[in-house]
């Protein structure tokens, strides 16, 4: 085991020599920033980018001075999500998802550290929400879709989202 360690790390440093002088691409990122409701609520939102492809997005939402902060992380076809629903600076939500196959999977943290699968009911909710959002990008940054939909499907994408986090809810109870 130590040996395999050794040899891993060996060729990690091999390989970063190897790179530094290479045409790896550098990682760019943007800002999006935006105050809502008149100001209440602080939307911060930074996605990293290599080249063109997105492989780090932090989103923080303060609100009455708690800042929540979900991470996702992507690579190919997967995205790992972690979230900070509380605002207290743990991640207690980690959802693996597959955007090609819209497999998922998520687990809460537990206060000693640990995690644990979500219950059956509080995936399917979790799914809901991912096909909520989903269906709102389509519908509203599809071929030919005129911005007067965007509203309309901002009030439905949120009435969604708000019953799956209901039932979320109801089922950790």
């Amino acid at each position: 085991m130590k040996t395999n360690v050794i040899f891993l790390l060996l060729c990690t440093l091999f390989y970063g020599n190897e790179s530094k002088g290479s045409d790896a691409p550098e990682v760019t990122s943007k800002v999006f920033e935006k105050d809502l409701h008149g100001g209440k609520v602080h939307v911060h939102m930074e996605t990293f980018y290599r080249e063109k492809m997105p492989i780090l997005r932090i989103w923080r939402q303060t609100e009455a001075g708690i800042t929540k902060i979900t991470r996702s992380y992507q690579v190919g076809d997967i995205e790992v999500i972690e979230s900070d629903d509380k605002g207290d600076g743990t991640f207690e939500t980690l959802i693996l998802f597959n955007m090609k196959t819209k497999e998922m999977e998520a687990y809460l943290r537990k206060p000693d550290g640990s995690a644990i699968p979500v219950t059956e009911k509080t995936l399917a909710a979790t799914k809901e929400q991912f096909e909520a959002i989903e269906t709102f990008w389509n519908e509203t940054l599809g071929k030919g879709v005129g911005t007067e939909k965007f509203r309309d499907a901002g009030k439905e994408l949120k009435r969604k989202l708000k019953e799956a986090e209901e039932q979320k809810h109801k089922d950790s109870k």
